[in-house]
């Protein structure tokens, strides 16, 4: 990390004293910059003794500073802050801005240690306006941007941390030291690290590393030996990674780095995991646990107590493991509530493993309930919160499987997907009213005869994917996979990409139907004994079984799935519990309908986003836009969009439901139209409508989820202030009772999946806004054919008094026995999620 270089000693004690504080001070800073803290500290307190019976308040504050990071470089960071804190009262009374935003910076960081990332960002925030205020020097305004990215680091929130390192980055190669510099790159290569790129992280390693040893920076080298180490884990070159971690270890016990020492123990006992002697595994790892519980640093506690859970679960004695990741997960959601917003589900996602660790344990351990309860607890986690915040509720009761199965109707059943593409196997867990079923699946073998078979389509077909990005979780302590979560995910991209054809060749048909039977040979032939007599599948899908319809899988009798079974989907069944107690008026009309919206030929020039730093850059712009409530129509023409057909089948459509429920509030042309549709949600006339239809087009913007919208009418000069784009952000704001929407667009039930939380997009903002269901698209729909299904779903709920959910399931089985439309790709993209 950057260490705050505001404070200077300026020495001016004009007694017989100053030449000895001088040389005390040296020895000091010497022995800091070597590494050997104890000496440090004996040099620094002499000095600071001085300066103190001299009076001397500024130049004792600033021997505080240098003793508080003495202390927080042997991990005792409570005490630090405390002289963090006496110094920042003398430079307040002394009125040294510079020194008081030095003092806040160091308070900053010694929390982010601690795990309290939310006092931290907010001493770094206090820090960085201090020092814009004040004129700081370039080199301390880096600091701050590197020390803001610290804390986002710490919350799983790369993109952002990158950014902030980036700008440090910059100032420091043109004002900064080498020390400072060697600082940065290190940290740097730790974010694309943790982002996957270990080539790029390589380099900034290597980088920092030479010049930390032109600089004889002993701490800081061993630093880098384990940075270097880890990367070598990665490339699962596990003797070469040992060497560099057991060389960094060395230097840390000779500088008495507790922290690092705990570090480089953590990192040799995962590669004794690795090589399967456990034992010496838990014996290095469970000193680190020992060092880092003394100093309270609760991030590295969370990577130990889950590599020893891990370690108790590869040793099959599973109340250890059990024991171990329950107080890492204990440890987790403490710091998650320190996060701000939406960031809390990117922390979740880093820490997705621990979870999903248990989750296998409890199953081993045959506490089937447990498991169920610990994937309730870190499904939909800030879906969940967001819900409780509109419901003006503090915290939301996650429930418990004991109490909810007795809610599920005797011809349903519940079943929960979770751990997929992970070496643990797929968690399968099976819910009716009677009875709790859990099984383990190892994918391995149907990995390896999809691949056997596909691999090269497989790889074509992945390399582009539309309204798709998975949040990767990069499983840094044990990944001893040969088989990795890349290769199970990229069977289930390529079989997504096949349902989304309109036309495929004999090949692809066959990888098609191959892949489907295959499917449903893995997830649910072991259950067809449980499922005898039930009617009516819930399915909670978890992380990338999102993007495609069960509906598609091929049962033993050559059948669809969704030929013998209703088929409904849901986050969470706390989620599910949430939307099921809302009770809405039956007073309301019966449905709005906008369709047929205006599309101009907008003229716009701007450039297209073609590379990494120019996407970073527009997650930033855009940010910003939002945050103001401005225009985003640059992102969306920077990404590509904005040229935007007429769908004249969209009016068609409407116009036909106009007809079959005549009392519907037909809205179409150029009334389709953002500011119409946000009036009447403030003036709670969006409230009286029990169904809601959408007929436009739709857009995913998985990078930048929160641009993910509807596309209403859009004009070259934007009308009442808004761009025509209506997104999550907007959605979610809404005021409805709508006991369905109806999102008769394309792909709009994709996004951006992070662990633990799901799909982010569209069909959690309308959740969010009061649709108690709603229709979502996996991918891009046919005009004609959409306009038919939908016309179709509506005519079964006035005929058959159907529930939306079964009349879409009977449409699907009417086009699957169609000449016309028997094709998944035409009926299957429909998907059904809520009550």
């Amino acid at each position: 990390m950057i260490k705050n270089v505001l404070i200077i000693i300026t020495f001016s004690i004009a007694t017989v004293h100053a030449q000895t504080v001088l040389e005390y001070y040296n020895i000091g800073k010497k022995a800091y910059n070597a590494g050997n803290y104890n000496d440090a500290l004996k040099y620094y307190e002499k000095s600071a003794d001085i300066f103190r019976n001299n009076n001397d308040k500024g130049n004792y504050s600033a021997l505080l500073v240098e003793i508080g990071r003495v202390y927080s470089s042997l991990g005792q960071y409570n005490k630090a802050i405390e002289y963090f804190h006496d110094s920042l009262i003398i430079n307040k009374a002394l009125g040294q801005k510079l020194n008081i935003a030095a003092c806040l910076n160091d308070i900053g960081l010694a929390y982010r240690s601690l795990g309290q990332y939310d006092k931290s960002i907010e001493y770094f925030n206090k820090s960085f306006d201090l020092v814009n205020k004040s004129g700081g020097d370039k080199v301390s305004v880096a600091a701050c941007y590197f020390n803001l990215g610290l804390v986002y680091y710490s919350w799983g929130h790369y993109d952002k941390s990158l950014e902030y390192s980036n700008k440090a980055f910059t100032l420091v190669s043109d004002f900064g030291d080498k020390a400072t510099i060697a600082s940065v790159s290190s940290g740097i290569g730790r974010i694309y690290y943790a982002l996957g790129q270990y080539n790029k992280a390589i380099g900034f390693f290597n980088n920092s590393l030479s010049i930390n040893e032109e600089l004889g920076r002993h701490g800081s080298i061993a630093g880098n030996l384990s940075d270097i180490g880890a990367v070598y884990r990665m490339f699962r070159q596990y003797g070469s990674a040992v060497d560099y971690f057991k060389k960094a270890l060395t230097i840390n016990e000779e500088l008495g780095q507790k922290e690092n020492i705990a570090t480089s123990l953590n990192n040799i006992g995962s590669i004794y995991y690795e090589w399967g002697q456990y034992e010496k595994a838990y014996d290095y790892i469970k000193k680190a646990l020992d060092f880092n519980e003394k100093s309270g640093s609760k991030d590295a506690m969370i990577v130990n107590l889950t590599n020893i859970g891990c370690i108790f679960h590869s040793l099959k004695k599973y109340d250890k493991s059990i024991n171990y990741l329950k107080r890492s997960i204990d440890v987790i959601e403490e710091l998650r509530l320190t996060a701000p917003g939406d960031i809390k589900r990117e922390y979740i996602s880093k820490q997705i493993y621990s979870y999903q660790w248990l989750v296998s344990s409890y199953i081993h351990n045959n506490d089937v309930i447990s498991a169920m309860n610990t994937i309730e607890l870190s499904s939909s986690k800030y879906l969940i919160d967001q819900l409780g915040e509109r419901l003006k509720e503090k915290r939301i009761q996650y429930v418990d499987i004991k109490d909810y199965n007795k809610k599920i109707s005797s011809d349903t059943v519940v079943i929960s997907f979770s751990n997929a593409g992970t070496e643990l196997g797929i968690a399968t867990i099976l819910i009716d009213n009677k009875d709790i079923v859990a099984v383990e699946t190892d994918e391995k073998s149907f990995i390896k005869s999809i691949t056997g078979k596909y691999s090269n389509r497989i790889s074509q077909e992945n390399i582009k994917q539309r309204g798709l990005k998975i949040q990767a979780v990069i499983e840094k302590q044990h990944d001893k996979r040969k088989i990795t979560a890349s290769d199970f995910n990229g069977i289930i991209n390529y079989y997504h990409h096949l349902l989304s054809q309109p036309r495929l060749d004999k090949q692809e048909f066959d990888a098609y139907k191959y892949i489907a039977s295959e499917l449903y040979n893995l997830l649910l032939k072991k259950f067809e004994k449980q499922l005898v007599g039930k009617k009516e599948l819930i399915i909670l899908p978890g992380g990338i079984f999102s993007i495609i319809p069960f509906e598609t899988l091929i049962m033993s009798d050559g059948s669809y799935l969704i030929e013998k079974y209703y088929i409904k989907y849901a986050q969470s069944l706390t989620v599910m519990d949430i939307i099921g107690k809302r009770k809405y008026s039956n007073l309301r009309s019966p449905m709005i309908a906008f369709g047929g919206a205006t599309y101009d030929k907008i003229n716009y020039k701007k450039n297209i986003v073609e590379t990494e730093q120019q996407l970073a850059d527009l997650i930033k712009e855009t940010n910003l836009v939002s945050n103001r409530g401005d225009s985003m129509r640059n992102a969306y023409f920077s990404l590509g969009f904005g040229k935007w057909e007429n769908l004249p089948g969209t009016l068609t459509e409407v116009k036909a439901i106009k007809l079959l429920i005549p009392d519907v509030n037909l809205i179409t042309g150029q009334d389709v139209d953002e500011s119409f549709i946000k009036i009447l949600s403030k003036t709670g006339k969006l409230k009286n409508y029990k169904a809601i239809h959408f007929a436009t087009h739709g857009i995913v913007v998985p990078e930048i989820p929160e641009l993910s919208a509807i596309v209403l009418s859009q004009y070259n000069n934007e009308r009442n202030g808004e761009d025509g784009y209506l997104r999550m952000q907007e959605i979610a704001a809404l005021d409805i009772n709508a006991d369905f929407v109806n999102l008769s667009a394309c792909e709009t039930g994709l996004g951006k999946i992070y662990g633990g939380e799901g799909v982010v997009g569209l069909t959690q903002a309308f959740l969010l806004a009061g649709a108690n269901g709603l229709s979502v698209s996996l991918w891009q729909v046919a005009d004609n054919s959409t306009m038919e299904f939908m016309i179709g779903v509506y005519q079964k709920v006035i005929d058959k008094e159907l529930s939306y959910h079964r009349a879409i399931a009977e449409m699907k089985r009417e086009y699957i026995h169609s000449s016309k439309y028997n094709k998944p790709f035409f009926w299957a993209p429909f998907v059904y999620y809520g009550k």
